[in-house]
């Protein structure tokens, strides 16, 4: 680490800056047995193909067709390697005010075609009083406890069964008792967005014109930590029709979780549980689709529920091995009434927007172990991840559903200093 004086960029010497830079060099090796649906080139797995040509289609005979998605790969990147900054020492004597910052960014990129591009991954100050406390930047969605992210040696942490997401946010944090607070937060979008007729972009929750909100209890005990909270967000997916008529619906929807972290001996278990609609800013599979279409090709909309869980353990057997395992599921539980529009158009197809349309439920197991050696570390994992595939009705759940696994070996190396 070393000093700065702040005078540099504030003219007050009284405020010095400790700055201390931390990072890791990290290489993520993986053999997959069929193809996969995943982020940046199969690196950040989700679940597997569906079989192609899917034996529900119209086609005939499709169960005697050849799989093509019946072939694995294989693949080393680099490009979880990362580094960043802890800013210390501005604290405000006056106000009584404990100051901490933080940026960190790797080279995970942007997109797919990005990849080995840099990527920022937090960017955030946190200003702690006696008893109440804020975080201005962007940083892990509340529902994203550090304590509780599973510590797979994939870096999917454990997605789509838990939300796995960052986002630019306002939090204010007040003790209510001694390991008992409140947690308010006001948030928007950055990287981990919503889907829509345009894309992925944080683009459909700024028309809506507000922020998202997210409320949260939290408990923390010495060897106990839990969180109970409840998040809401609108977006209004585009602003005009095909013939330029103003087309201003949108769609509220609220998702809620349950997450906690047991020390238990020589046990570290997590776990979490979360329900609700319209969740792909979190990496969940809950979606939204088109309701109706009006005369002048205005569209109203209805949220695709969902809920998912998922458990994970760590056994500190010693300073130097770490046996673990996860293993979770997410569901497909559709709309609350029959309220899906199914394009006549287009083979009775809904006008979907999420995850993926003819998703129907992921769970997946994952043992693990991870060899500590001072500053160097490696990960070995034997991942099992099944999903099924249907026509999606008109209430939103999902029929005819097919089958499809992978297994994935992956191994890691990192070098941390």
């Amino acid at each position: 680490p070393f000093v700065r004086d702040s005078q540099n960029v504030k003219n007050d010497s009284q405020w010095p800056v400790n700055v201390e830079m931390y990072g890791s060099a990290r290489l993520d090796m993986w053999v997959d047995s069929r193809q996969v649906e995943s982020f940046r080139n199969s690196l950040e797995l989700l679940y597997p193909k569906e079989r192609n040509p899917s034996i529900n289609t119209p086609l005939t005979c499709n169960e005697c067709l050849p799989d093509s998605n019946a072939v694995g790969d294989f693949g080393l990147n680099p490009a979880i390697s990362r580094f960043g900054f802890t800013i210390t020492g501005a604290d405000d004597v006056l106000c009584k005010t404990k100051v901490k910052g933080f940026i960190e960014g790797d080279f995970y990129g942007r997109s797919d075609a990005n990849v080995g591009g840099y990527r920022l991954r937090h960017a955030f100050a946190t200003l702690d009083w006696k008893d109440i406390g804020a975080l201005v930047g962007y940083t892990w969605h509340p529902f994203c406890n550090p304590a509780t992210i599973p510590n797979t040696i994939s870096f999917n942490s454990g997605e789509p069964m838990v939300p796995i997401c960052r986002v630019p946010q306002l939090q204010l944090s007040i003790n209510l008792l001694k390991n008992l607070s409140f947690v308010s937060t006001a948030y928007s979008e950055f990287e981990f967005t919503d889907d829509g007729p345009s894309g992925d972009s944080h683009i459909y929750i700024q028309n809506a014109q507000r922020p998202g909100f997210n409320f949260l209890l939290l408990a923390k005990f010495p060897k106990f930590l839990c969180g109970i909270g409840i998040d809401n967000h609108e977006i209004m997916p585009r602003l005009r029709t095909s013939t330029n008529t103003p087309d201003n619906h949108e769609i509220s929807s609220f998702v809620g979780s349950i997450f906690s972290r047991i020390l238990y001996k020589k046990f570290v278990i997590r776990g979490q549980v979360t329900a609700g609609g319209n969740s792909t800013f979190l990496t969940q599979i809950g979606g939204y689709a088109v309701k109706k279409i009006f005369p002048d090709g205005q569209q109203s909309y209805t949220n695709i529920n969902y809920w998912g869980w998922g458990i994970d353990c760590d056994w500190n057997v010693s300073s130097r091995f770490q046996p673990g395992i996860y293993f979770g599921r997410t569901q497909n539980t559709g709309t609350n009434s029959c309220s899906v529009y199914l394009d006549p158009l287009n083979d009775n197809k809904p006008i979907f927007y999420g995850v993926d349309s003819r998703l129907d439920f992921i769970y997946r197991i994952s043992p693990r172990l991870w060899i500590y050696h001072k500053n160097i570390h490696f990960g070995f994992e034997l991942e099992y991840t099944k999903a099924g595939f249907g026509p999606m009705q008109n209430d939103g759940r999902i029929k005819q559903v097919d089958t499809a696994g992978n297994f994935r070996v992956c191994a890691i190396a990192i070098y941390s200093f």
